[in-house]
C-alpha cells in the first residue's frame, strides 16, 4: 500500500471514530458531518479497505436513521451490504448483520413486515451458521423477530423468539443495559400472554419488571409509564377497577408531565381514567359495576393495539468492525 493511501485511510478512520464519539453522545448532526468527512476522505484514497468503508456506510445510515431520514438510511444500509459482499465470497460477510437488522426495523416501522422479516431472517441465518448464538446481538435479533411475529398476531412464534432472546440474555452479566433489555423482552412476553387471556401470569411478570424500571429508568421516565399503563390494562381486563384506576392515574400524571396533556399517549390514559372513575363510582354507590360506560374504543379484551410492544436496535457505531459483543 502506498504511503499516501495509508495516511488517507488513517485520516478517514480517525474522522469516522470522531463521528462515532458524537453519535454516542447523541449529537447526531455533528456525527453525520464527521462521518461524511470520513467518507469524502475515503473516496480520495488510491486503495480501499472494505471493512472501513462498510463501517462508514453503516454509520451514515445510522445517523440518518436517528435524524428521521429513513429512505436515505436504507440506501446507506444497502450500500454497506454491497460493499462488504464485494469480494464475491460464497459465505455472507458477518459484518452485514447490523445493517440487515437495522433495515428490518425500518421496514417494520414503515408497515412492511414481510420485508422486515426477510432482512431479519437473513441476519439470523448468518449468525447461526457462522457464529455462536450466545451473543448479545443474537439476543436482540431474536427479540426483534419476535416483535414482527407479535404484531402479525403470530403469538406462539413471537413467544418462541422472545424465549430464545431471554435464554441468551440471562447468560450475561447483570449490567444496567442487560437488566433493561431483559425487562423489555419480558414486558413484550407479558403482553402476548394478555392476548392469550393469561392475565394472571402476565401481571406476575409485570410486577417483577416494575422494580427494574423504577431502579434503572426512574419513576419519571416514559418506560416506567409504559409499565404502569400495561399493568393498568391487565387489571382492567380482569375487571379489577380499583387497581386498574390506580395504575392508569399514575401513568396519566406521568405522561402529562412528560408529554403534555394534549399528547396521544396522555389522552389515551385520560380516557381510561375517566371511564374507570365512572365505573368505580357506580360500584361505590351500590350499582352494578360494568364496563358499559366505556368509550367505544376501550374494551376489556382485544386491546393489544393499546399495549406497548418494543423492538431493539443494535448500537451500530462500530458494528462492521466489531459486529458482535
Amino acid at each position: 500500500m502506498a504511503a499516501g493511501a495509508a495516511v488517507s485511510l488513517s485520516m478517514a478512520e480517525a474522522a469516522y471514530h470522531k463521528g462515532m464519539q458524537y453519535y454516542d453522545k447523541e449529537r447526531y448532526h455533528d456525527a453525520l458531518k464527521k462521518v461524511e468527512e470520513a467518507s469524502a476522505i475515503y473516496g480520495q484514497c488510491d486503495e480501499g479497505d472494505p471493512t472501513l468503508l462498510g463501517s462508514i456506510l453503516l454509520a451514515l445510515g445510522s445517523c440518518h436513521q436517528q435524524l428521521q431520514s429513513f429512505e436515505t438510511a436504507l440506501k446507506f444500509y444497502e450500500a454497506c451490504v454491497s460493499a462488504l459482499q464485494a469480494d464475491g465470497s460464497a459465505d455472507e460477510n458477518q459484518g452485514i448483520v447490523s445493517p440487515l437488522v437495522n433495515m428490518g426495523l425500518l421496514y417494520f416501522r414503515s408497515g412492511d413486515p414481510g420485508r422486515a422479516m426477510a432482512k431479519l431472517k437473513r441476519a439470523q441465518s448468518i449468525v447461526e451458521k457462522q457464529l455462536s448464538t450466545d451473543r448479545m446481538t443474537c439476543a436482540d435479533l431474536y427479540h426483534n423477530i419476535g416483535v414482527v411475529h407479535d404484531h402479525q398476531h403470530e403469538l406462539q412464534k413471537a413467544l418462541q423468539y422472545y424465549s430464545k432472546s431471554l435464554r441468551v440474555r440471562e447468560k450475561f452479566e447483570e449490567t444496567r443495559e442487560q437488566q433493561l433489555l431483559l425487562a423489555l423482552t419480558k414486558e413484550n412476553v407479558a403482553m402476548v400472554w394478555r392476548d392469550q387471556d393469561n392475565q394472571t401470569e402476565a401481571i406476575k411478570l409485570m410486577n417483577s419488571i416494575l422494580p427494574v424500571r423504577k431502579r434503572y429508568n426512574g419513576v419519571e421516565s416514559a418506560e416506567y409509564g409504559n409499565s404502569l399503563f400495561n399493568l393498568g390494562l391487565l387489571h382492567f381486563d380482569l375487571g379489577r377497577i380499583s387497581s386498574a384506576l390506580t395504575y392508569f392515574t399514575k401513568c396519566h400524571e406521568l405522561r402529562a408531565a412528560l408529554f403534555g396533556a394534549s399528547s396521544p399517549q396522555t389522552k389515551l390514559c385520560a380516557k381510561y381514567v375517566a371511564a374507570l372513575e365512572n365505573s368505580h363510582h357506580r360500584i361505590v354507590m351500590g350499582r352494578p359495576g360494568t364496563f358499559a360506560c366505556l368509550p367505544d374504543n376501550l374494551t376489556p379484551r382485544g386491546g393489544s393495539a393499546d399495549a406497548s410492544r418494543h423492538s431493539t436496535t443494535r448500537r451500530s457505531s462500530s458494528a462492521t468492525k466489531q459486529p458482535f459483543r
